[in-house]
């Protein structure tokens, strides 16, 4: 019931700062698609390569530094998360869970829900030393990536 809890604490605060800070808009070019807008973050660009799919962040400063990579299992998306296989894409499964490892500090929160229609979300939120993806990515049905949230601005500060 905790995790739940929290769940919903951090969805409640995103959802928050995805209103203040607008939803992002893509542009499509070849099988690339460019999404704008996040401040510290210029845009995401998104890689198909048969059935992987590459989220590469993009800083404005002509470096690319954080890639979230995703392959395809049967009929669903995984990722490698806290160093295990996580799903991160489904069209048949709910999921709201938070995985955590305490030798590394860190946290993943994953929900994986419908939306409108055909449209689903997945949630994405990682916390600790590499604090990337911290994104929500909308899709529908054939896995097509139609908007991507960014959740930057949750930033955790620590005195030194």
């Amino acid at each position: 019931m905790e995790r739940k809890g929290l769940i919903k604490i951090l969805m409640a605060i995103t959802t928050i700062v995805v209103v203040l800070v607008s939803f992002m808009r893509y542009m499509e070019k070849g099988d690339e698609l460019k999404f704008h807008f996040s401040p510290g973050i210029k845009s995401y660009i998104l890689k198909r390569q048969g059935d992987t799919l590459k989220v590469i962040e993009n800083n404005g400063e002509q470096t690319r530094n954080s890639v979230f990579v995703m392959y395809r299992k049967g009929n669903d998306f995984y990722s490698l998360l806290l160093g295990r296989e996580r799903l991160v894409l489904s069209n048949r499964l709910t999921l709201d869970t938070i995985y955590k490892n305490s030798l590394v500090g860190a946290e993943v929160a994953l929900a994986v829900k419908q939306e409108k229609d055909s449209l689903r979300s997945a949630f994405i939120f990682v916390s600790g030393e590499c604090n990337f993806p911290r994104i929500k990515l909308f899709y529908d049905k054939e896995y097509n990536i139609k908007k991507i949230q960014s959740y930057e601005l949750l930033l955790n500060y620590a005195p030194d």
